[in-house]
């Protein structure tokens, strides 16, 4: 009876050690991890992890790769509420490029509603483009009331500027298979400004026509017209006319100007014959 009573009580005191070393040991660890969760981890640096949630730093490029084929897949992807992504750098902050395919894109940024790109400046160019054989920048609307690039200057200053260095190069051109290759419109002002201080200022191949511009016929047994050229008459107004008439010794004499009506009148040197036909064609400046 001893003996087995013995032997009892020591199978007991063992399995109270070993508990007793299992509870230190679970408060260990528990103590262990609390106190990992109370340390700040280091960042990390080359050759570490990337850590979530903090600055990662190294002295080497960080490379992510894709080796998916197909033109849909993403290298990296980056999601905020906020901003998506950010870069800083003190040379380039933001560096996109693609291969030698005409279709692939190098930096691309899409909108469904606002700018799909945006670029700023404080002193330098919000968006700068630069090719070595193709368009620096190139701007593509599908829609009628779209533009394809748009420049706007809310400082007074230029909304579009183009700049040639070469003797024989354009600094704006446009070009139209059927519309206008370049409209200049101005509620209250100049609508197209061409200036040269030593060269043309406005050179012109093909027909010209302007709107302030006409051809009026003066009828037989008549030797006046009054014309109204739809445009503002001052007294400083140049009107030039001229004759155009089958009848022989006949001119223009004179011309008067009515600016509160707006029209100008032409008077002939005598009254067109019966069968003859005579035109005034006429050009008003200014």
């Amino acid at each position: 009876m001893g003996t087995k009573a013995t032997t009892a009580e020591a199978m007991a005191s063992a399995r109270s050690r070993r508990a007793l070393l299992a509870a230190a040991a679970g408060g260990v660890a528990a103590t262990v991890v609390s106190g990992l969760g109370r340390v700040n981890p280091a960042s990390a640096s080359t050759g570490d992890p990337f850590i979530l949630g903090q600055n990662n730093q190294a002295d080497a490029v960080t490379g992510v790769q894709n080796v998916a084929t197909g033109s849909t897949q993403i290298g990296l992807g980056a999601f905020s509420f906020g901003t998506g992504l950010v870069g800083q750098g003190f040379g380039v902050g933001v560096y996109g490029t693609s291969t030698i395919d005409v279709d692939s894109i190098g930096v691309k940024g899409e909108s469904r509603a606002g700018r799909g790109v945006n670029g700023i400046s404080y002193s330098g160019a919000g968006v700068h483009g630069k090719s070595e054989l193709g368009n620096g920048i190139s701007g593509l609307a599908p829609s009628y009331g779209g533009n394809g690039v748009y420049g706007e200057n809310t400082g007074g200053g230029v909304g579009v500027y183009g700049v040639s260095a070469s003797v024989a190069g354009i600094g704006v051109y446009g070009d139209a298979t059927h519309g206008s290759g370049v409209v200049g419109n101005s509620e209250n002002d100049i609508g197209v400004q061409a200036i040269s201080p030593n060269g043309t200022a406005l050179q012109a191949q093909g027909r010209v026509a302007f709107s302030t511009s006409g051809l009026e016929s003066v009828p037989a047994g008549a030797s006046q017209v009054t014309i109204a050229p739809g445009t503002t008459i001052q007294a400083t107004t140049i009107v030039l006319c001229t004759l155009e008439c089958s009848q022989v010794g006949i001119s223009i004499e004179r011309l008067t100007k009515d600016t509160s009506a707006n029209t100008f009148k032409v008077f002939l040197s005598k009254k067109v014959a019966s069968g003859e036909s005579a035109k005034v064609a006429w050009f008003v400046i200014g």
